[in-house]
């Protein structure tokens, strides 16, 4: 007991443990494009922090596995994600209410 092999670290789990490697925490982004690559611009409070720069192929495979992330949480939770969209939404009325 005791000796057993421990399951290598992951990717996921090397890079938070790495002080070399930067951590970013945004609560908004911007996306644009070109010919050759997209870009997402990320925002903290309205103020961009960083710009990620993709191509398309990595642009559509990381679309589909957060996707399937969130998927996958609202399924063992059982809760639904609001998104961005629909909170500016569900409060635009109280927020233009607010601006007269």
């Amino acid at each position: 007991m005791g000796d057993e092999p421990k399951d290598p670290p992951t990717l996921l789990a090397l890079a938070i443990r790495d002080a070399g490697v930067p951590k970013l925490y945004a609560n908004g982004f911007t996306l644009g494009l070109t010919n050759a690559d997209t870009h997402i611009v990320l925002q903290l409070f309205g103020r961009p922090v960083a710009v990620l720069s993709l191509s398309y192929t990595l642009a559509k495979t990381l679309s589909e596995k957060l996707e399937k992330l969130v998927t996958e949480w609202e399924a063992k939770t059982g809760q639904q994600l609001a998104t961005t969209d629909t909170i500016d939404s569900a409060f635009s009325e109280f927020l233009n209410e607010g601006k007269q």
